[in-house]
């Protein structure tokens, strides 16, 4: 009886913590000490390319990161998501030399943070023409 209270009590506490309110910054896996690179594409990656850009410079991660931070996000279904994947896109992987990579799809207003969680901006839209900008200065720099 106490253990199946417990467990309860366990999977009550994970769903409401996977399901409230969370600072997108929290969710995407970045250790600046255990960085290795950032790869980003804005719509579309190039044909024969796994990025629009790739570099092992630590600082447009730490950009990157610092902006979206800004926004709060709630998780939402894939059904909810899938409205989306008309807009305007960007996705970017983050991999460590230790930890799991982040690789984070996104429009304006939703993101999938792989693997399989959908998450819906609240404080938004993301600020798209920012993240072009961000985009364009860092491709002249590292285009793959």
């Amino acid at each position: 009886m106490v253990t199946a209270l417990f467990t309860l009590i366990i999977i009550s506490f994970q769903f409401w913590n996977d399901h409230r309110e969370r600072n997108l910054a929290e969710l995407i896996r970045f250790n600046p000490h255990d960085f290795a690179y950032i790869g980003f594409t804005m719509n579309k990656i190039p044909e024969n390319k796994t990025f629009e850009w790739i570099t092992e410079k630590v600082k447009p991660a730490n950009e990157l990161i610092e902006t979206i931070g800004m926004y709060r996000v709630i998780r939402i279904t894939e059904k909810e998501y899938n409205k989306a994947l008309s807009e305007e896109k960007f996705e970017f992987t983050i991999s460590h030399k230790t930890m799991p990579e982040s690789i984070v799809f996104g429009t304006r207003n939703y993101l999938h943070i792989l693997p399989g969680n959908y998450y819906k901006v609240l404080n938004g839209p993301i600020k798209m023409e920012w993240i072009r900008s961000y985009s364009e200065k860092y491709r002249k720099q590292y285009q793959e």
